[in-house]
């Protein structure tokens, strides 16, 4: 065996050895926070929800404008109808004559309705008329003479249905044998010879449109009283058939 070899003198002895670790810079600073590849992809991830989200806005927004659509267009059927129904009552209210609102409407035996006053002007020229050109001094309520108006105010009261038949036949015989006015319908001129009837139903139906329009009932048009009794508006053309 070789002894070892002596050093030489002179010589100095070799450092230590230094040792470097080298090591990955992104290992390194991972355990000091994400890195920008996460914050990447992390910031991706929510732009995705987001967009997400929008098109969930969007969807049930366009749900909304469809309902709103539709609601609109229901709406808007719905007051072309009401403004349809509203003209035809319109022409079932309105007088033919004077085209206003039939707050006191009357039917004649031909059908047809018109309001009180153009009726009661109508029939005033008709009158004017027979006046001038027949008998000046024509008084309905004193075309019935006394006997046949005192067997009209028993009528009813204890008469058999015999009776009364024979009472009208004779009232209208005697009517039958004078001059009376010639009214007519104003609209298609069918000879009348009984006094117009008040149409409740139209009536009815005026009060209640007008009404809720908020219209009032005219001053002019509120029947008038004759002591507690309404005052009959064709005593002054037709004879009155009561007792």
């Amino acid at each position: 065996m070789r002894p070892p070899a002596s050093r030489k003198p002179g010589l100095l002895p070799p450092p230590h050895a230094q040792i470097f670790e080298i090591s990955d810079n992104e290992s390194s600073s991972s355990s000091e926070g994400p890195s920008s590849l996460e914050v990447i992809q992390g910031l991706e991830r929510t732009v995705d929800q987001l967009k997400q989200r929008l098109d969930e806005f969007e969807a049930d927004r366009a749900i909304q404008q469809r309902a709103v659509a539709s609601a609109e267009q229901r709406e808007k059927e719905v007051n072309e109808r009401f403004s349809s129904f509203f003209m035809a009552m319109d022409n079932q209210m309105n007088c033919q004559i004077c085209a206003a609102k039939m707050w006191a409407p009357y039917t004649l035996a031909c059908g047809h309705t018109f309001c009180k006053r153009c009726l009661q002007a109508w029939f005033a020229d008709a009158l004017e008329r027979h006046k001038q050109s027949v008998n000046q001094f024509y008084n309905p309520q004193y075309v019935i003479p006394p006997p046949l108006r005192n067997m009209l105010s028993r009528f009813g009261a204890g008469q058999t249905p015999e009776e009364q038949r024979r009472t009208q036949y004779k009232v209208w015989g005697h009517l039958a044998t004078v001059p009376q006015p010639a009214y007519s319908c104003p609209s298609c001129r069918a000879q009348l010879i009984t006094r117009p009837v008040e149409n409740f139903t139209v009536k009815y139906l005026v009060y209640t449109i007008c009404t809720a329009r908020g219209e009032s009932v005219p001053a002019d048009e509120h029947t008038p009283v004759a002591g507690n009794r309404p005052v009959d508006p064709w005593n002054t053309f037709f004879p009155s058939l009561r007792g």
